[in-house]
């Protein structure tokens, strides 16, 4: 198995990458979900969690990002139409960059409500000044972004779904490092 990703087939940083990511992110937001929706201010090791677990999917999809844009992405399988390749490369990347931006939006969010960001037990500096109305709007758009991620993320569901059942093809099987002949 190739370390790089080439035309045909995803290498094996991409294929541990997506799998740890796909894990990770949904994991991370689940658990702010619970943490953030329970009733009061969560406790300081709950919030430690979730800060942890965002910024490890901060430097994960960072990395994902840079990996997808230096490297070859393999070509579709079948007859996929182009219309169709565009809007899962699209999603894809959607949630390559939801990744990224939702964990410093929950900084930010945190920061502004007086919250330490704690990575590790090391405290983060504060990234945005403290007020109510700027920690409002800033978890406004936290969790208006977990929307968008969920909604992108149950599409890449529904094109891993119509490969697998419908299609009948080994497109889910490439990211498990299976060696597919186009």
């Amino acid at each position: 198995m190739q370390i790089k990703d080439t035309g045909l087939a995803f290498g094996v940083v991409t294929i541990i990458c997506h799998w740890t990511g796909a894990l990770l992110l949904p994991g991370f937001l689940l658990l702010a979900l619970v943490t953030f929706a329970g009733s009061g201010s969560p406790t300081p090791e709950e919030l430690a969690t979730v800060t942890t677990l965002s910024f490890l999917s901060l430097l994960l999809f960072s990395f994902r990002i840079y990996w997808r844009l230096k490297h070859y992405h393999p070509m579709p399988l079948g007859g996929a139409k182009p219309v169709e390749v565009i809007v899962g490369r699209c999603v894809a990347f959607g949630l390559l960059v939801a990744g990224v931006v939702l964990p410093l939006i929950l900084w930010a969010a945190l920061s502004a409500s007086g919250l330490p960001y704690v990575v590790f037990g090391l405290a983060f500096p504060s990234i945005w000044a403290q007020g109510e109305t700027a920690s409002l709007l800033l978890t406004i758009l936290f969790w208006m972004g977990v929307t968008a991620f969920t909604l992108g993320f149950l599409l890449h569901l529904f094109g891993a779904y119509k490969h697998q059942i419908v299609l009948k093809d080994d497109a889910v099987f490439r990211l498990m490092g299976k060696r597919i002949e186009l």
